[in-house]
């Protein structure tokens, strides 16, 4: 009688899952699955976003670099240039130049020389005497218009004749990110006659919403406006 009264008691004892429980289980793992998955796309998001900031900074570094160096260099007396039209001028027709240019000194900015084809039709670099440059905004980025002028003899003997030249500034930056460069603001680049300071502010942007993705003010003050030591 005694070992039958143990089993018994042993098989009372086995209780199974209840169904309250399994529910709550149910619950629980759901809980903890939803979780997860919302923090993976919260660090799916997180790590896209700085991404993102990281292309937009390098392409930021990148058009403000090349601006400083060009307006390091600038020699005329700089006006305002206005650079938010899709095209102010057409390069290849004189009579459509936008009035405003700059004028880069070529023996100490990046300009120094460019190539253009000789009386015999040979392709040869030729010493820049002048050189004008415009900013534009278009949908690919900055443009940048260039307008030389050759030394005489450093072709073939002969002044170069002027050449025109056109590309989308640090476009080999922007190439793939779906961003681009503009300047921003009012789209002016000005220059402060007290301060001797151009100013003007840089945009990287989404190339179809235009979304602004970073936004930096820049002052530049020309080297060539800089008072000499006495």
């Amino acid at each position: 009688m005694r070992t039958i009264f143990k089993n018994r008691n042993m098989i009372v004892n086995r209780k199974g899952v209840s169904l309250a429980e399994l529910l709550f289980a149910i619950g629980l793992m759901a809980f903890v699955a939803t979780a997860a998955i919302g923090g993976i796309v919260v660090v799916n998001r997180t790590k896209v976003t700085i991404d993102k900031q990281a292309r937009a900074q390098m392409i930021m570094i990148a058009t403000v670099g090349y601006l400083r160096s060009d307006l390091n260099c600038c020699v005329n007396p700089p006006n305002e240039m206005i650079c938010s039209y899709e095209s102010p001028y057409n390069i290849e027709d004189n009579n459509k130049y936008y009035p405003v240019f700059y004028n880069i000194d070529p023996n100490s900015g990046r300009y120094l020389s460019f190539i253009i084809r000789n009386s015999a039709g040979v392709t040869e670099p030729c010493l820049a005497q002048s050189v004008k440059v415009q900013y534009y905004n278009t949908k690919k980025g900055i443009c940048v218009g260039l307008q030389y002028t050759g030394l005489p003899g450093s072709v073939g003997g002969i002044t170069a004749p002027i050449a025109k030249r056109k590309y989308i500034l640090a476009q080999n930056v922007m190439d793939g990110t779906g961003m681009i460069s503009k300047i921003g603001g009012d789209g002016t680049i000005k220059f402060n006659n007290d301060t001797k300071l151009f100013e003007f502010t840089i945009e990287v942007v989404d190339a179809q919403t235009q979304e602004v993705i970073l936004s930096q003010d820049v002052k530049v003050c020309p080297d060539t406006l800089l008072p000499s030591n006495p």
